[in-house]
């Protein structure tokens, strides 16, 4: 959930007591929605490895091989394509994050695949291992307005402008994220 959500959600706790006249009030279980989506939903994969949701309520997921949509209806899948890297013999590991550009997903191969909700797919923008000239392996992707940052097990690299640099090279790098405003790195021995 967003950050503003969270804060909302907290608001109308702390609220709720004083605008029933302090008296608390149990919800039960037939007051809330719920449902279980599986296989036989039309889901290829019940391993997911992130989940988001767009502001329209369409909930997104990434499985092995690409990306899922729940629209209230349907599950629509997005396959990502083959992409002749050696992370495939361990098998195809896609996550999905909102950027600055909109809906992201990536690969721990370094490919890195924009939605264009236009065309309704997922448009491959960039080849991190072929930028590198060998197999890497892409363990998070953060988005700003200097680019896109890429936490491998080579180090931090920053694409941007046609550019790739490498801005740090650590023994290993785990997930790259905004805290109060800088980016912070986190790391594995």
């Amino acid at each position: 959930m967003s950050s503003r959500l969270h804060l909302l959600c907290r608001i109308l706790i702390v609220l709720w007591p004083l605008g029933c006249g302090m008296t608390a009030h149990a919800l039960t279980i037939s007051q809330f929605t719920a449902s279980h989506l599986g296989m036989a939903d039309g889901m290829h994969s019940q391993r997911v490895y992130s989940l988001c949701q767009e502001a329209d309520g369409s909930v997104w997921w990434s499985v092995k091989r690409g990306v899922e949509r729940y629209n209230g209806v349907k599950i629509q899948h997005y396959r990502m394509g083959s992409t002749g890297g050696d992370g495939q013999l361990a098998g195809l590991k896609v996550l999905i994050r909102h950027t600055r550009q909109g809906l992201c997903a990536f690969d721990n191969e370094g490919n890195y695949y924009v939605y264009s909700p236009i065309l309704n797919r997922f448009n491959l923008c960039f080849r991190l291992w072929k930028a590198v000239g060998h197999p890497i392996q892409v363990f998070d992707v953060w988005t700003d307005k200097r680019g896109t940052w890429f936490a491998t097990e080579k180090g931090l690299y920053l694409w941007h402008a046609g550019r790739l640099t490498l801005v740090h090279h650590p023994a290993h790098q785990r997930g790259v994220s905004e805290k109060e405003g800088r980016r912070c790195c986190t790391w594995s021995p």
